[in-house]
């Protein structure tokens, strides 16, 4: 089903107070009725470690989230209290998503180890929040095997005929069938069962010569004399969902108790601790006291300006979560040591322990509000800029960061730069059109002489911005419909301006620029988030002279100058203002200060942009991660994998052919690929010469660092033939190996 924006009662606008957002049906239900509904699965490590039925106080690690998310709305400061207020529901995989989407829904929010996927974010009326574990689907097999991997060693499963146990309606029933019709020669079977406990608990009686699944569901329910062998085939970004409900703000909610968990593990904040180090950042404070966020303005309810500093009472933080659940048995089967991804590194005081933040899942929102005065209307209108943009009925409207030449400039002669790339990506996304793609060994091809690559910058209309303006511009004006002008995802934009924020694009880091003459005053641009670490820093005003400067350019002169000694911004503009600067008084200083996410905003009135751009930002990584390249001037196909193990012709297939959206016409990936490449490449055009090394926003085929990781593109239509030997292509209706059927409601 497509996300479609409803109209308010006028059927036109809906207008609220940015200092008093829209009211929560679902949130006030839950006050009234003093519960909140929370869907849960099978597995005793997510939900109960002595019996995953016994939903009285259950102790697993989706349980306990659902717990913190009710000590929160309740402001409870003892886990059994929280407990109380949770009304927990058991789904099976194959109904969850149906009850979740129902007229009537049966519970608030899924939690259910369910998988993000892109066909579910689009098609099923879901909001999935953000990835709280991120597993990867494996195989189990009896110690007396001499089974190594799935593929690609001497001793794969692949290389035998086998019967494979799988619970049915899940991302891994998928990814096996691919798996076995790509690497597989032999006659296997796969049979399918209703929950992860009967796939394994089929595979201990023998019924089966293997158990695939989440690498947890076969860890929880394995028996002595059961392995779990170390190849994933699949990266799985496990996340609490909610039913999309337009102009509803329960769903962002879940998002922030979500981040609240991480920032609070950061800040080494639990139930024991709930006073921040003095030296750590300002969002360790600014969690204990959320007043000017905009989450507390729902109407019809009673949340609390210290809501997070009950849930740490509670509940604790994400790593408390993690070490206690299920009785210990999460960590002590799920060692975190060895699940980086899902991984925190600080050094528990609120200080990065490497430089910008290398390593896994743990990134959450910023805790920030720079504008905590502001009280004019927001309206909502129900938009369709794609439609406008497509039948040629107004320009994408793109704010860009001209501050920053790395980002924007030459915008009225010849525009470049790395966000200019990305309005191009969206543009030639929403200008998609049918191409034809031919299926080879290894891969995909598709003709891209028909995408009219020269003229897509008539379709755009560029438009200046500097983070301080941009809210204004996208927000109050709505003079763009895009904001990029290195705006930070941060809880006030989501919240209080509603915003739809798309997954980072860039994780940056603070650096100071310092000037020897003057170390008494310090520059900022006022009303942007550097300017809030800018004051932690030189937080003493006897000692530090604040200096306000209204763009880059300004604070960079300044510095020059000498008339303020100390300037803080993101790296990216710190590497190149250093290759500018005159002064040779001034210096760069390398503190692990913070991260700063950086997003791609559209209004929330206008969902079906929004969530183009998110799969937009996704597809991007996920290219670089298949090894997607232009291959020549008219085609474009896969390549090497680089994720090992994993079902290239598959995902591939589905990233490049996937003409399925409602909203948008055409293979949309596979023309952006063609106009900017993938997300590597986009790096080394625009960033390679100026900044030393990608760091968070590397990444690594092994998937143990970094920022870019992609939740899969999994399709649950999707029909396996085998796939043709020849090495020459050939018409797609002859040798298509795929057959990509949505079924749209």
């Amino acid at each position: 089903m497509m996300k479609v924006v409803a109209l308010a009662l006028c059927m036109a606008v809906l207008c609220f107070q940015a200092g008093k957002a829209t009211q929560s049906e679902v949130l006030i239900n839950i006050i009234k009725t003093g519960k909140v509904r929370c869907a849960v699965g099978s597995s005793p490590l997510f939900t109960d470690s002595d019996e995953p039925q016994n939903l009285q106080n259950p102790d697993g690690f989706d349980s306990l989230f659902c717990a913190a998310l009710a000590g929160a709305i309740f402001g409870t400061e003892k886990l059994e209290d929280a407990q109380s207020f949770v009304n927990y529901i058991s789904v099976s995989s194959s109904q969850r998503f149906d009850a979740l989407t129902a007229n009537e829904p049966l519970y608030d929010v899924l939690t259910a180890t369910s998988t993000n996927t892109m066909e579910r974010d689009i098609y099923l009326g879901t909001t999935f929040i953000r990835p709280s574990f991120y597993d990867g689907q494996g195989f189990l097999v009896k110690t007396t095997d001499n089974y190594e991997c799935f593929s690609g060693c001497q001793f794969a499963l692949a290389d035998d005929e086998l019967t494979y146990c799988v619970t049915s309606g899940t991302t891994s029933e998928v990814n096996i069938k691919a798996a076995l019709q790509i690497e597989s020669t032999q006659d296997n079977t796969i049979v399918g069962y209703d929950t992860g406990a009967e796939a394994v608990d089929a595979f201990n009686r023998g019924n089966c010569s293997v158990a695939t699944g989440d690498k947890s569901t076969l860890a929880a329910f394995a028996t002595s004399d059961a392995k779990i062998l170390s190849q994933d085939i699949s990266r799985e970004p496990l996340s609490a969902a909610v039913k999309d409900r337009p102009l509803d703000d329960f769903g962002a909610l879940v998002r922030w108790v979500r981040n609240a968990l991480i920032v609070a593990e950061m800040c080494n904040l639990d139930s024991s601790n709930k006073e921040p180090n003095p030296g750590a950042f300002p969002e360790c404070f600014n969690l204990l006291d959320v007043t000017n966020s905009g989450l507390l303005d729902n109407d019809g309810t009673t949340l609390k300006a210290d809501m997070f500093a009950s849930l740490l009472l509670a509940i604790g933080n994400y790593g408390t979560i993690y070490d206690g659940a299920a009785n210990g048995n999460f960590e002590n089967k799920l060692p975190r040591a060895e699940q980086v991804k899902n991984e925190l590194f600080s050094d528990g005081n609120g200080v990065f322990t490497q430089r910008f933040n290398p390593g896994g899942l743990q990134y959450a929102g910023l805790f920030y509000w720079p504008n905590p005065a502001e009280t004019r209307t927001v309206r909502l209108d129900a938009e369709d800029v794609i439609y406008k943009i497509r039948t040629g009925e107004q320009k994408l409207r793109c704010g860009v960061g001209t501050d920053h030449p790395l980002m924007a400039r030459d915008l009225d002669t010849d525009p470049a730069g790395f966000e200019v790339d990305l309005c191009r990506a969206i543009v030639a996304a929403i200008s998609a059109v049918e191409l034809d793609c031919f299926v080879v060994v290894g891969g995909v091809d598709c003709d891209t002489s028909s995408i009219d690559v020269a003229n897509l910058d008539r379709k755009i209309e560029y438009v200046p911005v500097v983070e301080a303006n941009g809210v204004e511009k996208l927000v109050f004006d709505k003079s763009i419909d895009v904001l990029m002008g290195r705006t930070s995802a941060n809880i006030e934009n989501d919240i209080k301006f509603r915003m739809h924020q798309s997954s980072p694009y860039f994780y940056d880091n603070a650096i100071v620029l310092q000037n020897f003459v003057n170390q008494s005053s310090y520059c900022a641009i006022q009303g942007t988030v550097a300017e809030v670490y800018a004051d932690w820093i030189f937080s003493d005003p006897k000692e530090n002279e604040k200096v306000i400067c209204s763009s880059l350019a300004q604070c960079v002169e300044m510095l020059d100058s000498g008339r303020c000694g100390n300037f803080v911004d993101m790296s990216n503009v710190i590497y190149y203002v250093n290759t500018v600067v005159t002064n040779s008084k001034v210096r760069r200083v390398e503190l692990p200060l913070a991260r700063f996410p950086l997003t791609i905003a559209s209004r929330d009135g206008d969902q079906d942009l929004g969530h183009l751009i998110e799969w937009i930002v996704n597809g991007l990584v996920l290219a670089e991660e298949l090894g997607i390249e232009d291959a020549s001037e008219d085609a474009i196909g896969c390549t090497d994998l680089l994720f090992v193990g994993a079902p290239i012709d598959e995902k591939c297939y589905i990233l490049l052919r996937n003409n399925g959206l409602e909203f948008v016409r055409g293979e949309f990936m596979t023309s952006v690929l063609t106009v900017v490449g993938h997300y590597g490449n986009l790096w080394n055009k625009h960033f390679g010469d100026v900044i030393p090394a990608r760091f968070a926003n590397q990444f690594a085929a092994d998937n143990s660092i970094g920022l870019l990781y992609s939740p899969p593109w999994t399709s649950f239509t999707v029909e396996y033939e085998e796939i043709s030997s020849a090495a020459t292509l050939a018409p797609a209706t002859a040798v298509l190996a795929f057959v990509l059927t949505v079924l749209l409601a």
